[in-house]
């Protein structure tokens, strides 16, 4: 029983990492602006946080130097449509879609 006991802590943990690694972006569908909020362990302190189109082109960019909290993004230089957040670095990357109304 030594093995259940391994494998149900390895679930465990493995739940807690990919809850403590996320992003959010509220309120989807947005309009003008869009708040992003991060909780990450798996990043570096300096990391980008990117918005591209389903072509995969990048509509904006920001550099971010905290591993946890949020911001407001303005949207109203970015068209309506169907677009990825992620924040990431080399080694990770965190993406969430966005759904820009006008």
């Amino acid at each position: 029983s030594g093995i259940v006991e391994d494998c149900e802590m390895l679930v465990s943990d493995t739940k807690e990492i990919l809850e403590d690694n996320k992003i959010e972006v509220f309120p989807n569908p947005a309009n003008d602006e869009v708040r992003v909020s991060w909780n990450t362990s798996m990043l570096e302190i300096d990391s980008i946080l990117r918005i591209t189109n389903l072509q995969g082109k990048v509509v904006k960019y920001l550099l971010f130097t905290t591993t946890n909290g949020s911001d407001i993004i303005s949207l109203t230089d970015i068209p309506a449509g169907l677009y990825y957040v992620s924040r990431g670095n080399a080694a990770n990357n965190l993406t969430q879609k966005l759904i820009i109304i006008k």
